[in-house]
């Protein structure tokens, strides 16, 4: 057998220069929205900003505020705290401890008022080593509205501190767990009292969480309530 060897002459290409772009992928923006929302993949910050949502106030003898101050106050902070460039820095049990406050560079506080079936909630977003207040803003809603509200709320605090959010997490912002404003209720009285952590509160957080199961089935949040019911009565065994 011949063999053969096949011999090319070999040419030096010239190497080309980078992209004035430095090959970084890039970022389509919606331009209808205000908030800077990312459908690529974004640039990290060295550090995610750290950020605490400090209890919304109300008047002492406002029921209906009271009761949703807590529920937008909750949900915003687990809105932001699914946010890839944000950590929440929260006080667990509500108390208000300056020892949250201060390990967190910013700070999310407000008010909400109740009138004539209507939610007033006023927000403002402060530096919490200057105590200089960065933005403040008034939503005023119908009560049926409240959920669009919340979503709203949580847009416009991402959107004074420049984030950068993908596809994913819009999504979420915008997602409610329920739109069942009756649901919501019950779910919201059913966390006051799941949270004393004693029999009598937890067999009443059951029986709120069931009703706001009957009034909106595919309600996650008030399953996870329910099992964690049953949870603590086998602690307290």
């Amino acid at each position: 057998k011949h063999g053969y060897r096949l011999i090319a002459q070999v040419e030096n290409l010239p190497l080309k220069e980078p992209p004035a772009d430095g090959g970084k992928k890039s970022v389509n923006w919606l331009p209808q929205r205000p908030l800077w929302w990312g459908t690529g993949v974004t640039q990290p910050r060295s550090a995610p900003l750290t950020i605490s949502v400090l209890p919304f106030k109300t008047a002492a003898d406002d029921a209906v505020s009271i009761r949703f101050a807590g529920g937008i106050t909750a949900d915003l902070a687990d809105d932001l705290s699914r946010l890839s460039e944000i950590w929440v820095i929260n006080d667990p049990g509500g108390s208000g401890d300056l020892h949250h406050e201060k390990r967190a560079r910013y700070l999310v506080s407000g008010s909400v008022f109740h009138a004539q079936e209507r939610l007033l909630v006023h927000v403002q977003l402060t530096e919490s080593a200057t105590a200089h207040q960065l933005w403040s803003e008034r939503f005023d809603h119908p009560l049926g509205e409240l959920f669009d509200m919340q979503s709203e709320i949580s847009r416009r605090v991402v959107d004074q501190l420049s984030l950068r959010v993908s596809q994913a997490e819009r999504r979420h912002l915008a997602r409610r767990y329920t739109r069942n404003l009756a649901a919501y209720g019950y779910f919201l009285d059913a966390q006051v009292h799941l949270l004393t952590r004693e029999t009598e509160d937890n067999r009443q957080a059951r029986a709120l969480y069931r009703l706001a199961i009957e009034q909106a089935p595919a309600f996650a949040r008030a399953h996870t309530g329910l099992a964690l019911s049953h949870a603590a009565d086998y602690r307290n065994q």
